[in-house]
């Protein structure tokens, strides 16, 4: 727990789960398998309110597991029904039925908002029962008789505090016998720095799993390295042996000046198939060494080169970034894949580096090579952006800002505009807007689809809206 934390409420919040636990455990036999990961992030909108996001991964083909809200636990004695806000709407009910995956595997996110009333430290947590059947390294063989619990904790204060933003899926694909390597690509908005371990899942707070094993210590494998950099997140897994459903844990940690900021659980899944396809091989011109230093006014050139000795018929190898210089920022690398053949992939990015580039952290840029059979193989570059960084931190903006309508069908008008950028974010934490706010004009959304979006303006602050037909 974050030093200086409400632990009155953490207890109370305790106690809640221990009894839901009572229930679940009489309960397990007659609910549907379903959970198979979950997270939750958050961005501060004003002093008192932040703006948060649930996102599970399900069973696709359980209808009990698509359930349109679940309940979130805002850790000031308080809990709220929120809705998902992602995929289409099949039934018609105005909410979302959330978006199919690969391997049978179904994304939700919900979203909202909530206010506190003092400023503190909090912890945001779901549980839920049942997690998915048949994973190896959790109370095997009934995984599905433990429920899912994952956790947020944050100091919520005058000053801005967004956790990171997990730009990576939680769920991946190995191969027995092969090399297998993942990274959650966490961004913090904020600039401040981050740090992982891994740990085992959990059961309610404080309490791990029954039963468990981390992959590489699973009874009868060979010894094999799972190595965790607990600078980057880059996981590595020397050799997978056993086919099968893996799950583990990160805590990702934020820190600021020295002091923990917030920790969030995120619960990772492995699928371990059976396959001789080699892990894709990733290189990059010039190569990597430590962390690299630029200038605002610099310009990063990097040119990356994919392939893979072995392929199945018909794959094709898929080169792609992610970094949060693509989300959070009014100035984007470009990025340009070109695809010599199905077995090898080309790609150059290039990033100018402006003034709003410059923070005390490096930047993560995390190059992602995958096959047509969805193995990865990961690089992660890093750069640190040298610059004058104000050593007093803008306070949050004590008049946030105010739009309207909202809901909103075509256009949104923000009162007392000035003349700024702005970019909109959707549920999934990805921009899909970006423009400049001119006095008296509005900000045209009719190319959006139904949803929920947050708007954010340079200098003063950050808002969510609806687009019609989207949450009710």
């Amino acid at each position: 727990m974050i030093p200086g934390g409400i632990t009155k409420k953490y207890t109370a919040m305790k106690k809640l789960m221990l009894c839901l636990l009572g229930l679940t455990i009489l309960r397990f036999s007659a609910s549907a398998s379903h959970n198979r990961t979950a997270e939750i992030t958050y961005l501060q909108v004003d002093a008192y309110t932040i703006d948060c996001s649930l996102v599970t991964y399900t069973n696709a083909i359980s209808t009990a597991a698509s359930r349109d809200s679940l309940e979130l636990q805002w850790g000031d004695g308080t809990s709220t029904w929120i809705h998902r806000v992602n995929g289409p709407d099949a039934d018609n009910n105005s909410i979302p039925d959330g978006e199919i995956l690969a391997n049978n595997y179904q994304r939700n996110v919900y979203r909202a908002q909530h206010r506190y009333a003092d400023w503190g430290t909090y912890t945001i947590a779901l549980f839920d029962d049942n997690r998915q059947q048949g994973i190896v390294t959790l109370n095997p063989p009934n995984s599905d008789h433990i429920p899912m619990y994952v956790e947020t904790e944050f100091v919520l204060g005058p000053e801005l505090n967004h956790s990171p933003q997990l730009l990576q899926a939680p769920v991946d694909i190995a191969y027995a016998g092969r090399r297998f390597v993942h990274t959650p690509v966490a961004f913090d908005p904020d600039g401040d720095s981050t740090s992982y371990r891994l740990i085992r899942p959990q059961m309610m707070p404080d309490q791990d799993v029954p039963n468990y094993s981390f992959p590489n210590q699973v009874n009868g494998a060979p010894p094999s390295a799972l190595v965790l950099d607990t600078e980057t997140g880059l996981l590595v897994w020397e050799v997978p042996t056993w086919t099968g459903v893996y799950s583990i844990a990160y805590e990702i940690t934020s820190h600021r000046n020295g002091q923990v900021r917030g920790r969030l659980i995120r619960d990772l899944i492995i699928i371990v198939q059976d396959g001789e396809w080699p892990l894709p091989s990733l290189d990059v011109a010039p190569p990597p060494g430590g962390i690299q230093s630029v200038e605002v006014g610099d310009t990063v050139r990097l040119e990356l080169s994919a392939n893979v000795e072995e392929f199945p018929f018909n794959q094709e190898l898929v080169l792609s970034t992610r970094s949060g210089l693509d989300d959070f920022f009014q100035t984007r690398p470009s990025f340009d894949f070109t695809r010599v053949s199905d077995r090898e992939g080309r790609a150059s990015f290039t990033w100018i580096v402006e003034q709003e580039h410059v923070r005390g952290q490096p930047y993560d840029l995390v190059f992602r090579a995958q096959d047509g059979t969805e193995l990865a193989n990961y690089l992660v570059l890093r750069y640190r952006v040298e610059g004058i960084v104000s050593a007093q931190r803008e306070p949050v903006v004590p008049d946030p800002i105010r739009i309207f309508p909202n809901p909103a069908s075509d256009w949104l008008v923000v009162e007392g505009a000035r003349t700024a950028s702005y970019l909109i974010w959707d549920a999934g934490g990805r921009i899909v807007q970006r423009g400049r706010l001119e006095p008296g004009q509005p900000i045209g959304i009719s190319g959006l689809v139904a949803g929920a979006y947050f708007l954010r303006v340079e200098g003063r602050g950050s808002q969510a809206f609806l687009k019609n037909g989207g949450v009710r």
